[in-house]
């Protein structure tokens, strides 16, 4: 079945006035009750020449004339500043963030609402103009998504009609694999059941220091310990100090999702050693991270180099 009509929908470019989009108006359901109670008593006035009541009317439909001129001007006062989104974990929660800024301010009220998807979000300005909206999400399946296109509205002051924008942003969402969550043990399990990326490497010897008292597992530096008559220990230089070189698998049999899975159960296990490590791919090269934050935003990476784009709904 066809819709009745194809809305026009604003492609975005950040920051963006609202006023640059197509907006449309129409009644909402409350509207309707109330214009049919509005055709009654048109009616009413009408048959029994009633001049109080032709006098209300006129006073109602005036009313509604400044609902939608003011539901027109809130909507095309705003501008999106910004929008973000942070990488989630299959079957986890992910987060959507809108940064929206008005020009006339009215703090306190819900002039706006976000429609993203089924999930509906008020918006109330600050002091300053600006509002941020968390938009929650979850996807069941790891990958690179394209956010869909969503609806921000308003209803304010009577609720009897309805504007809104349709807005299409260029964001990307990334669902990282669920073994970048798992526990040690379990990460251990899914890489060597397939091919074990981990490859440890040592840094180049820095100095030299005491070694603190309970302290085990200290390389001692020997000759450093009889010239000092302390217990000595190696300093190595923290670029290069405990990195892991987690090497994208080259097994054939493997699919591009299962390798995916293999490399963040790896950064996954160096994480929770507390290492420092590095992903390496054949036309991909990440930074060093130590971080949860870092092991995201270097899969995230990662995936966007080698997995396509998907819509929202695939």
């Amino acid at each position: 079945m066809k819709p009745f009509f194809k809305p026009r929908v604003v492609a975005m470019n950040l920051p963006m006035p609202l006023k640059k989009g197509h907006a449309y108006t129409f009644f909402t359901p409350y509207g309707i009750l109330q214009f049919g109670l509005l055709l009654i008593l048109f009616l009413f006035a009408v048959n029994y020449n009633n001049n109080t009541s032709m006098l209300g009317l006129v006073f109602l439909l005036a009313v509604y004339m400044a609902a939608i001129v003011r539901n027109y001007s809130t909507l095309r006062s705003v501008t999106i500043a910004d929008i973000s989104s942070r990488h989630s974990v299959e079957g986890d929660e992910g987060g959507l963030k809108i940064r929206l800024v008005q020009k006339k301010i009215k703090p306190d009220y819900p002039l706006l609402h976000v429609k993203f998807d089924k999930t509906i979000v008020d918006v109330a300005f600050n002091e300053h103009g600006e509002a941020v909206v968390d938009i929650p999400f979850t996807k069941d399946i790891l990958g690179v998504y394209l956010l869909p296109v969503f609806k921000i509205y308003s209803c304010w002051p009577f609720g009897v009609c309805q504007t809104w924008v349709y807005v299409k942003p260029h964001t990307q969402v990334v669902v990282l694999p669920i073994e970048y969550r798992r526990e040690l043990h379990d990460v251990a399990a899914a890489v060597q059941a397939h091919q074990n990326p981990l490859a440890a490497t040592t840094g180049d010897v820095e100095g030299t220091r005491e070694i603190v008292k309970g302290e085990q597992g200290a390389k001692i530096a020997w000759k450093q310990t009889f010239r000092r008559n302390k217990m000595m220990t190696y300093t190595y230089e923290k670029s290069a100090q405990n990195v892991v070189a987690v090497v994208w698998p080259s097994d054939p049999s493997l699919s591009l999702e299962q390798k995916l899975r293999v490399v963040s159960g790896a950064v996954s296990a160096a994480l929770s050693k507390e290492q420092r490590f590095q992903v390496q791919h054949p036309t991909f090269k990440s930074p060093t991270g130590s971080t949860v934050e870092d092991g995201q935003q270097i899969i995230g990476a990662l995936m966007g180099h080698v997995l396509p784009v998907k819509g929202w709904r695939a």
